[in-house]
């Protein structure tokens, strides 16, 4: 598969640990999390038949954690596993330090719904093959990304460059035309693009707030755990139904890729 992005770890300033120390903690918490499951599946320590997407076990043996933990695993190390590694901190940064940097739970409920919806696509669609979905996530990353930052230009593989509005659909042709399996591109962007609809695009059209408002305790845990700016006084407070009170929204379409 394409390469999708480039992180560029000379900004580090300090070496690669001040670079680790600079992603945003839900993107550097997700990455960690394929990371040490891929090194894990190598160490012989993990058997990643017991995390992937089995329809059979699911279904008849009600093995349902295997509808979370398959988006750990990106696959093997290798090329692929690198490159979604990149597409993961380079996306995944952008939107947590732009989109979602005043609602980082949003971002969190994203993952949550997007990731879901995926696994649930995988077992009730089996001819799709879908064993993980973390590299389908990571697309759905990528489709988001060229949503709230539509005017970008980026640079594949330094060939050339494509406003970012094209971007899932330029490295969904690349993957075609490479000979790899474009049904999780495809799926990220079906997944992505229904959670943009239900929190974006019909919520603006209509006039009316997002249809998949962030629940309040999710926003109560995440700003426990220290992620983003302190709730004010009246959302920390749960008290049954509140009404949705926005999503995250960009600082503004310039940034360095």
């Amino acid at each position: 598969m394409p390469p999708r992005g480039v992180v560029d770890v000379g900004q580090a300033g300090g070496g690669v640990q001040n670079w680790w120390d600079s992603q945003p903690p839900i993107t550097r918490t997700m990455a960690a999390a394929c990371f040490l499951t891929t090194l894990g599946s190598y160490l012989g320590l993990i058997n990643v038949w017991n995390i992937v997407i089995i329809r059979a076990k699911i279904i008849q043996e009600y093995q349902i954690w295997r509808l979370v933990t398959n988006h750990f695993f990106i696959g093997p190390f290798g090329m692929k596993f690198l490159f979604n590694m990149i597409w993961l901190l380079q996306y995944g940064s952008i939107l947590e330090k732009q989109t979602y940097m005043f609602a980082p739970a949003d971002m969190v409920f994203m993952l949550l719904f997007c990731g879901v919806l995926l696994s649930l696509m995988a077992v009730a669609f089996p001819f799709l093959g879908l064993f993980t979905c973390a590299s389908a996530l990571i697309f759905c990353l990528i489709y988001l990304y060229s949503r709230h930052f539509p005017t970008q230009q980026v640079s594949i593989m330094g060939l050339f460059q494509v406003q970012s509005f094209y971007l899932p659909f330029a490295f969904l042709g690349i993957t075609v035309v490479l000979g790899g399996d474009p049904k999780p591109d495809i799926c990220g962007i079906v997944v992505a693009h229904i959670y943009y609809w239900l929190t974006e695009l019909y919520p603006t059209q209509a006039g009316r707030p997002s249809m998949l408002p962030t629940p309040q305790w999710l926003k109560v845990l995440v700003s426990n755990m220290g992620i983003g700016p302190p709730l004010r006084p009246a959302d920390a407070t749960p008290a049954g139904f509140s009404a949705f009170r926005g999503t995250g929204r960009r600082l503004g379409d310039v940034h360095e890729d």
